[in-house]
């Protein structure tokens, strides 16, 4: 009975864990989306943005883009 017990509690860890993953990856393409859809602004109008804020918004989403190939291995 314990080992049927430890068994069902492995499961549901292992099936909690791919969640969370799910849910971060997910989560990181959301704000990679909206990095893209920010610097699709600042080009169309760069009027109120800093000199550097295109740079800014390419090193961030060179670490989201980073952070969502490591959990997608």
């Amino acid at each position: 009975m314990a080992i049927i017990f430890s068994a069902v509690t492995l499961i549901q860890k292992i099936v909690e864990s791919n969640r969370g993953l799910r849910k971060q990856l997910t989560d990181i393409l959301e704000k990679i989306t909206s990095i893209n859809i920010e610097s699709e602004k600042a080009k169309a109008n760069s009027v109120g943005f800093p000199a550097n804020y295109q740079g800014l918004l390419n090193d961030q989403q060179r670490f989201f883009v980073r952070q969502a190939a490591y959990l997608a291995k």
